[in-house]
């Protein structure tokens, strides 16, 4: 199961703010994640908690879109691998190498 977890949560922007920067750490099901964050005005949200509701409505539909693409990327990404014992060089020209970064 997905896990949103409230990751910022202040006054935003420092100097002279207007609004509350909230932000969640959000984890697929398969233990991917990613950090959204958004900044609800103060007169959208009278206290903390009022702008956490606020920013899960605001940011809902994206969370949900990114948990999803998420949980469709196949488990072997971002596993590690070793090399075989054995390499066979007969076949050698069938691997493509991408060597630029």
């Amino acid at each position: 199961m997905h896990h949103i977890v409230v990751s910022r949560l202040e006054k935003y922007p420092h100097d002279e703010p207007n609004g509350w920067a909230v932000g969640f750490h959000c984890t697929a099901d398969n233990d991917r994640s990613f950090f959204i964050d958004t900044v609800i005005p103060f007169d959208a949200a009278a206290d903390d908690e009022a702008a956490v509701a606020a920013a899960l409505v605001a940011l809902g539909n994206n969370i949900n879109s990114q948990l999803d693409a998420l949980n469709s990327k196949s488990a072997l990404l971002g596993s590690e691998v070793d090399l075989p014992d054995v390499v066979d060089h007969d076949h050698d020209d069938d691997v493509v190498v991408d060597d630029e970064e």
